[in-house]
């Protein structure tokens, strides 16, 4: 089945979109690619202890696409790939695996998770009516606040400065940010965007994905300043949630971050995992003892949705 990731492999390792997607982020990238496996890595100083909200600034080669999507940036056998980079100098971290390994010693802690909708529903009300009631009158509420909002799909060349600043927004509000993608970005990667507006004005968007029939939110963007008076984060998910179900996708996949307000309208939490080597053996050894100090800890939930909960 193709993946947002497949998809990306092939924007990145293809001579014509290589450049354009190169001026799209301010993450200097660079493909590896030999006849076992394909890499992208990009290097970039960070607080290796962020998740326990300790200070450890390091400077690290991070195995990843230079866009926050929840998966691996590797293809190929991950023993072959560490054999290969235990060889190199450096400190390297494997970012949004979907399983853990088995590794002597341990390497490997969670990062965030997948927020996934598995979807049974053939329409937006059978949706609704399985709802338990605090869920559905949540939603009700949100929807009668966001009512007097206008939304349009554009095209991707329609894809404004002004509309822009607002991915700039949640970026600048974001407690995990890593890259920042400039406009190219979202005229280049062929997706579908959807604009909120108030009087004309663009308050909010959501960059969405169809593949193999799952629907992936990618990006999105808001104005904060209206985000209480139209429940607009709230009515976003909805809006995902709708166009899923409308396009009987059996998956939608809404990304990390924001758990909790993900797990209140259905969704699970699905592992993502990282992995760490170092070529230096002591840095190596080092780093192997602060795994489970560099893991993200999950929001702990139990939320009871459904009515066959």
């Amino acid at each position: 089945m193709n993946s947002i990731a497949d998809n990306l492999f092939d924007l990145l390792f293809n001579e014509n979109s290589f450049e354009l997607f190169e001026k799209s982020t301010n993450l200097p990238f660079r493909t590896v690619k030999n006849e076992k496996y394909k890499c992208i890595e990009y290097d970039l100083k960070i607080n290796l202890l962020t998740f326990c909200k300790l200070y450890l600034p390091i400077k690290i080669t991070i195995i990843g696409f230079p866009v926050s999507i929840c998966e691996k940036g590797y293809q190929g056998d991950l023993d072959t790939i560490f054999n290969d980079y235990k060889t190199k100098d450096g400190i390297f971290l494997f970012l949004n695996d979907n399983k853990t390994y088995t590794f002597e010693p341990d390497r490997s802690g969670r990062t965030l998770s997948n927020c996934v909708f598995d979807n049974k529903f053939k329409t937006f009300s059978e949706y609704l009516n399985s709802l338990r009631s605090s869920y559905r009158r949540r939603i009700n509420i949100a929807i009668k606040k966001g009512n007097k909002l206008k939304i349009q799909k554009i095209k991707n060349t329609d894809f404004t400065d002004e509309i822009h600043n607002l991915y700039l927004n949640v970026l600048r509000n974001s407690k995990y940010p890593l890259e920042t993608l400039n406009k190219n970005f979202f005229r280049l990667f062929e997706s579908e965007i959807y604009v909120w507006y108030a009087d004309d004005k663009p308050i909010a968007f959501v960059q969405l994905k169809e593949l193999g029939g799952s629907l992936n939110f990618i990006f999105g963007g808001m104005d904060y300043k209206y985000r209480n008076q139209y429940d607009l984060y709230f009515n976003m998910l909805i809006f995902i949630l709708k166009k899923g179900i409308e396009k009987q996708c059996k998956v939608i996949n809404f990304g990390q971050t924001a758990e909790s307000a993900k797990m209140r309208i259905g969704c699970k939490m699905e592992r993502r995992y990282m992995h760490i080597i170092a070529g230096n053996k002591v840095i190596d050894f080092i780093l192997t003892k602060l795994i489970k100090y560099i893991e993200y800890r999950e929001v702990k939930e139990n939320l009871k949705v459904f009515k066959d909960e």
